[in-house]
């Protein structure tokens, strides 16, 4: 879970936080401990343990959906490029009020020829 914010407040939200039940992206810190443990996961994934990641947000505080979003784009691209998408479930939680508003009224999915508003 990346459990961002304006500033880090991993409490506000019970059980996340570096060294509980959860891993971060939010400082340098965070991030080579987030990396090292993925890697690891990829590894397992090559031998056919299945995994399933949760990313997202925390508490309604908790206002850069837009990281979390990032992650998950980059968590995808990273399973793919490891040759183990296959062997991951993704969960993707919001506090959102619609899926992609990032404060700015939703975006539109342009796929085979349909326009699908994120509301």
């Amino acid at each position: 879970m990346n459990a961002t914010g304006p500033k880090l407040n991993f409490g506000v939200t019970e059980g996340p936080g570096p060294g509980k039940n959860s891993f971060s992206a939010c400082t340098a810190d965070h991030a080579e401990e987030t990396a090292k443990t993925l890697l690891a996961l990829v590894e397992r994934m090559k031998r056919g343990d299945r995994k399933r990641f949760v990313v997202g947000t925390g508490h309604g505080s908790c206002t850069c959906e837009r990281a979390a979003f990032e992650y998950v784009v980059n968590l995808e691209f990273e399973l793919r490029n490891h040759g183990v998408r296959d062997e991951a479930d993704i969960l993707f939680v919001t506090n959102e009020y619609e899926l992609g508003d990032f404060g700015v009224d939703g975006v539109h999915i342009r796929s085979g020829g349909y326009v699908t508003p994120t509301e």
